[in-house]
């Protein structure tokens, strides 16, 4: 494509240009108002050649002014770098499969490349230094390398709230019928088998302590990484209890509840119009509303459920008939299916459930281990087939007991105020966005550690917005703030080169984008004439012209 190296927003070029345009007609009208003088009528071949010199010199004049030149796209030159923990088996593939030639860091700067294919992540500081400081940057290409039971994509929530659900996610290539396991103060908390092949997994855990948590995650017997996370102190909930009947199992959920700080009302019907209320620790308007599946329709519960509150179905009987009851009136789609023909079946060595199964849909969240679901309407509406749990406590097993209704209630609790979501694993020297909503008074900074960090406010909600921190140091790091958290940030985890290789390539991609021009202008080839060139071309005119007049 032709271009020119005239700057046209130039006066004084533009006045230059406008000369050089008017003096073609200009030369053109002398030479034949000259002719004519001659006494000489009509173009002859003298004054023909005459004309077509001069407006061979006035292009050249015009050419040498702009200086045109052909802007050709550059001939592709793509190489490859390779991580010194690659097999080479993968290496030859690659190397066959795109015809690319292998290069080292240290020809980097004599490659000239224009894609640069690196694979793996394994690489020496330097490296990242090297491509740096390369006249002209390359597209970046990653084609990351993980070996046979290694973790990838692994992340898990780096802040909870005691009584919530951790969540670890990621994936693997797994050489063999294996289980992944979780484990807290060596107890087996969560656990999923992996079959030969690639796949992604989710495990789930309550987190019942409060503070700085470390689990462990294990494949098979070995120990692969340790998790760790903080836990904020739990927000007390108002719990309603709205029952026809009072009972031991409701009873004794409602006074645990209540000595672990909640808010409590209990309400039940005795007989017909007598009706017993009970409210502990001055419970108010309330989160979650625990009751029966004969109140389905209950106007109470409808009103709860349309204002965000969450509903708890307990004490079911004929789970067929009953849930077919809470879909109509509540609109969800619960749908279970017997699987014994027992009044009863095993959970735990602690307690039973109904002979029901739920069916499992992506839009519901199971509680891990308990047959207890949750699907999202404008609040959670969650349904419990568990039996009897209270006979727990009497036994003296109390932490059994936690352990069953911290989980239930960690996916059936509302969202409440003051959220803090930081992304797990955190790297040192690597941004990490923290998001807040929630916050009546959410300022323009925070303060992390010794790091002062700005807070953008969302344009839509003035109580949420996101920050961008890049922590310079490692370990147990304390916000600064109104909030008692800590994050931990790690220096050297089996992720962080992983992390820091994406990072650099997703930061090249987006200086790719906003200096596209120049980096596409620097990957094409300029062909443009020599100044000697244009030098050469208008003498020969001018001499051609000479020599013409002379004969």
């Amino acid at each position: 494509m032709i271009h020119f190296d005239f700057d046209w927003s130039d006066l004084l070029n533009k006045l230059i240009f406008a000369v050089a345009v008017f003096i073609l007609p200009l030369q053109l009208w002398l030479l034949v108002f000259r002719n004519r003088a001659a006494g000489k009528n009509g173009f002859d071949r003298r004054l023909t050649l005459k004309l077509i010199l001069n407006i061979i010199l006035w292009i050249s004049i015009l050419g040498f002014i702009t200086q045109p030149y052909l802007s050709l796209p550059a001939s592709s030159k793509s190489r490859m770098l390779v991580a010194k923990d690659v097999s080479s088996d993968i290496v030859q593939k690659i190397r066959d499969s795109l015809k690319v030639e292998t290069i080292n860091v240290g020809a980097l700067a004599k490659s000239s490349a224009d894609t640069l294919l690196i694979v793996g992540q394994n690489f020496e500081p330097a490296f990242f230094a090297s491509i740096q400081q390369l006249e002209y940057q390359p597209v970046l290409q990653w084609n990351p390398f993980f070996a046979t039971d290694q973790f990838q994509s692994l992340n898990w929530k780096g802040v909870v709230r005691k009584g919530e659900m951790q969540s670890v996610r990621g994936s693997l290539f797994s050489s063999k019928q294996q289980v992944i396991k979780l484990l807290f103060g060596g107890q087996t908390l969560d656990s999923v088998a992996l079959h030969p092949g690639f796949q992604d997994f989710k495990l789930e855990i309550p987190v019942f302590a409060q503070g700085r948590n470390t689990v462990e995650l294990l494949l098979g017997d070995q120990i692969s990484d340790t998790l760790r996370f903080f836990s904020r102190p739990a927000e007390k909930l108002t719990v309603s209890f709205l029952l026809d009947n009072p009972d031991f199992e409701t009873r004794a959920l409602a006074t645990w509840l209540g000595k672990n700080g909640h808010g409590v009302r209990y309400e039940a019907k005795l007989s017909k119009g007598v009706q017993s209320s009970q409210n502990i620790n001055a419970a108010k308007e309330s989160d979650l509303v625990v009751t029966d599946a004969g109140n389905a329709g209950n106007v109470l519960v409808k009103k709860a459920l349309n204002a965000g509150r969450s509903i708890l179905f307990v004490n079911l009987t004929n789970p067929g008939t009953e849930i077919a009851t809470i879909n109509r009136a509540l609109g969800t789609r619960f749908q279970v299916k017997k699987i014994s023909n027992e009044p009863n079946v095993k959970v735990t060595s602690e307690f039973n459930a109904l002979p029901f199964q739920f069916s499992k849909a992506p839009y519901q969240l199971t509680t891990p281990g308990y047959p207890v679901v949750i699907e999202k309407q404008k609040g959670k509406v969650g349904v419990s087939l568990l039996n009897e749990t209270f006979p727990m406590q009497l036994t003296g097993d109390s932490v059994a007991y936690e352990r069953v209704w911290n989980s239930i209630l960690a996916l059936v609790r509302p969202v409440l105020g003051k959220n803090l979501e930081v992304p797990a694993p955190v790297f040192a020297g690597l941004p990490t966005r923290i998001d807040l909503n929630g916050f009546p008074d959410l300022g323009k900074e925070m303060r992390i550690g010794t790091d002062t960090v700005y807070v953008e406010k969302s344009a839509f909600n003035e109580k949420s917005g996101a920050a961008l921190w890049v922590p310079r140091e490692s370990g147990w790091v304390t916000l600064k703030d109104s909030i008692p958290t800590e994050i931990f940030v790690e220096s050297n985890s089996p992720g962080f080169k992983i992390a820091q290789m994406r990072d650099f390539v997703n930061a090249n991609h987006v200086s790719d984008t906003l200096n596209r021009k120049e980096l596409r202008t620097a990957q094409n080839v300029d062909r443009k004439l020599p100044d000697w060139f244009w030098f050469c071309w208008l003498m020969f005119c001018f001499a051609v012209l000479w020599v013409e007049a002379k004969f």
